[in-house]
């Protein structure tokens, strides 16, 4: 007869901690995930940049049998842990899990490595996402900093045989100019004789779009995706999404200002769920700009006679009901239009009577001078 087993008592169940195996490879897979990120930063660095060699994220999906997404996610938090040694060290420790880490390393720099090595450990992934996404928000001064620093330089060479020019451009502006940039430069010609061939496209893409600029063209249409909070304007855009498609974060005002210039197609969504797309139409017809331009000549903000690169503005917005009409539009050039938003000014009145421009403390600049009579 064989022995019976081993009666197991209520009180030894609860004195054993049933996930403590699970924790063991919990840890031992962090050590594992470590070496590996180790490793993938290791050929980051050595990787070839060129554009005929597959990049590491691809050669690694196709190896490792993981999805492209999965394998630039390694890749990225491979890279960022080069310059976070502490972070690096408390992964590799079994301190930090990887949906931590993946979190850590969108917001974590060089300065803050040692201190967010030990404030993460207690923290959930979705606290750490949600700092992931306050740090990245735009904010009111950042954008208007981004703005004052546009420039453009020309330099030519001592013999006058090349120009260069070198553009700093706000982020919104440079994503437009890097899509109009793009676009054109698919239908240049393949140069292979150029010294680099996709430069000398962009380059002769550029000079097509500079003088070309007097003739009609549909302009690049740039995709943002929005809660419907912040494109109403019921919404500072406070852990609302207000991005482009390639991710990067733009300011709910500097959306709105685009979407007035019919520049941008809106994807709408709530709570992370698209509801609508709006299309980028609902600028003035070619009639209702040459009337536009026949009453108002010129910028409508008091004391400012700008006749050049100047737009209709929505006087009451269009995505708070405003209709697309002349009573309801005015013209403004790209300074004044962006103080109208950005800048958080406001306009009372309706042309041709005359316009109140009120700053964001209560101030107000006033023209009372009818509109036809000043611009004739």
């Amino acid at each position: 007869m064989s022995d019976p087993l081993p009666r197991i008592t209520c009180m030894e169940v609860a004195a054993r901690d049933p996930l403590e195996t699970l924790r063991d490879i919990e840890r031992r897979k962090r050590a594992l995930d470590a070496e590996m990120l180790q490793e993938i930063g290791r050929l980051a660095g050595e990787w070839i940049d060129d554009p005929s060699v597959p990049g590491l994220a691809y050669e690694m999906a196709a190896s490792l049998g993981i999805s492209a997404y999965s394998a630039e996610e390694r890749e990225r938090i491979a890279t960022a842990l080069l310059d976070l040694p502490h972070i690096a060290r408390a992964h590799a420790d079994g301190l930090l899990s990887w949906d931590q880490l993946r979190w850590l390393t969108k917001f974590a720099t060089p300065e803050t490595d040692d201190e967010w090595a030990v404030r993460a450990q207690e923290m959930p992934p979705w606290r750490l996402r949600e700092e992931a996404e306050r740090q990245r928000r735009v904010r009111r001064e950042e954008a208007e900093r981004a703005h004052r620093m546009r420039r453009l330089s020309m330099t030519w060479d001592q013999d006058g045989r090349y120009l260069e020019v070198y553009v700093e451009l706000a982020g919104e502006d440079g994503v437009i100019f890097q899509e109009a940039l793009q676009r054109a430069a698919r239908d240049v010609e393949h140069d292979p004789g150029a010294d680099d061939p996709r430069g000398a496209r962009l380059a002769d893409a550029l000079l097509h779009l500079v003088t070309s600029s007097g003739r009609k063209s549909s302009r690049p249409t740039m995709v943002v995706h929005v809660d419907a909070e912040v494109l109403t304007g019921t919404s500072d855009g406070t852990r609302k999404r207000s991005e482009t498609s390639s991710g990067m974060q733009l300011h709910p005002e500097t959306i709105r200002r685009m979407a007035c210039m019919a520049r941008v197609r809106v994807a709408i969504e709530r709570e992370g769920t698209m509801v609508g797309l709006v299309s980028a139409s609902r600028g003035p017809t070619p009639a209702q700009m040459d009337a536009l331009w026949f009453r108002d000549r010129m910028c409508s903000f008091p004391g400012c006679e700008a006749k050049r690169f100047v737009s209709a503005h929505h006087i009451h917005h269009w995505t708070k009901g405003g209709p697309t009409t002349m009573d309801n539009l005015t013209l403004l050039c790209g300074r004044h239009h962006r103080m109208l938003h950005e800048g958080g000014w406001t306009i009372r009145g309706r042309p041709p009577d005359g316009l109140e421009f009120v700053d964001r403390w209560g101030n107000v600049r006033s023209d009372r001078t009818p509109v036809l009579a000043r611009a004739g």
